[in-house]
């Protein structure tokens, strides 16, 4: 059965995915332009022309957003850094490798680049609007409030991106400058990390406030922020915690080495019981006269309905080894964590020199990231 993928582009040597949220986002946009913002404003507009202004200025807000994170990937590329795959959400991009930087001025002036572009963007929509002033019409008016909506968009990804907290292009800048004063990365995401919860608390208070002195629209968006802001100072800090822990190993260190194995014959419910109840292992390696051929995770199990177990056999549900991204034994633990995630599967293959010595699997890496956490006396 073919997969839906989302739409990517290249730009600067970057790839650039929409997230699946512009699905929801253009059409809100189309309808609130079309409906709302342009009837009020060009009274006896064309319904037609409502709507095709409607879908200008929200094709206008995703080039803005696009634009937005090219800036990134641009400044990037001046700088000699690879930069991406990121995914575009509609406030703006997320660089998805999590490649560390070389240094605190190259994150602070890649992170700056986003929002700059945000703002010329802004600015030339603005530009052209004013240039086609003289210009009458209902439909004309109907255009240049498209421009002016784009442009407002363009400019409020751009300045709402300045707030200091991740994963926004603020709390960048500030990570770039702690780096800086401090010449400790990790120290300085956690000293970002706490001038995100702040800002988030501040925004959060803030759109209590708004809220008493009755603006309930302001301060749902003010409220949304600082949660939003907050949240992901937390899980930066978390991360940044999870990597200073996991940041000497190598997959051998966290590697099950001696995996449950099962036969491809068998059918799920000799075992799918079990482990799901036990919780020890989250996957499993399918042998066949003595060699691995393949992986089947708990996830793959769980999609499948409870009375189809009977009749599905292993070999059916696995992944098949060459299907999966093999990792080396010696390979930076860090890295193949992430790749781990990227994957969606619940553990990746570990080979040397061609044959199989285990599986990378979120259980053995959760058991080894409490150990070192519990050693080190650091919660998680």
């Amino acid at each position: 059965m073919p997969t839906l993928r989302s739409p990517s582009i290249a730009l600067f040597g970057a790839t650039i995915t929409l997230h699946v949220s512009w699905v929801v986002v253009l059409p809100v946009l189309v309808a609130m332009l079309a409906l709302a913002r342009l009837p009020a404003v060009v009274p006896g507009v064309d319904p037609a022309v409502a709507w095709a202004a409607g879908l200008g200025g929200a094709v206008l807000a995703l080039v803005g957003a696009i634009v937005h994170e090219a800036g990134h990937a641009a400044a990037a590329r001046m700088r000699h850094i690879p930069y991406g795959p990121s995914i575009l959400y509609f406030f703006g991009g997320v660089d998805a490798s999590d490649r560390p930087l070389s240094g605190a001025a190259d994150e602070a002036v890649i992170a700056l680049a986003g929002p700059v572009a945000s703002v010329l963007v802004a600015l030339a929509l603005v530009a052209i609007a004013v240039a086609t002033t003289p210009v009458a019409g209902a439909a004309a008016d109907a255009v240049r409030e498209a421009l002016v909506a784009g442009a407002g968009f363009s400019a409020l990804i751009g300045l709402a991106n300045l707030l200091p907290g991740d994963p926004l292009d603020g709390g960048r800048i500030v990570h770039g400058i702690a780096w800086r004063l401090t010449g400790d990365p990790l120290r300085a995401r956690r000293t970002t990390a706490r001038v995100g919860r702040s800002v988030g608390l501040v925004l959060v208070g803030a759109g209590f406030v708004v809220a008493v002195a009755g603006d309930v629209a302001d301060s749902v968006v003010l409220i949304m922020a600082g949660w939003f802001v907050r949240t992901g100072a937390i899980a930066a800090e978390r991360r940044a915690t999870l990597r200073d822990l996991v940041g000497d190993l190598r997959v051998a260190d966290a590697m099950d080495g001696d995996p449950a194995e099962i036969a491809p014959t068998l059918t799920l419910d000799t075992f799918a019981p079990q482990a799901l109840e036990t919780g020890e292992q989250d996957a499993f390696a399918v042998a066949r006269d003595g060699n691995v051929v393949g992986v089947l995770g708990l996830r793959t199990i769980r999609r499948l309905k409870r009375d189809a177990w009977q009749r599905t056999r292993v070999a059916d549900a696995m992944t098949a080894l060459a299907d999966l991204r093999a990792l080396g034994p010696e390979d930076a633990l860090w890295p193949a964590l992430e790749e781990l995630n990227r994957s969606g599967r619940d553990a990746l293959p570990v080979l040397r020199d061609g044959t199989f010595v285990g599986l990378l699997s979120r259980v053995s890496v959760a058991r080894t990231v409490s150990e070192r956490a519990r050693l080190a006396g650091r919660p998680l």
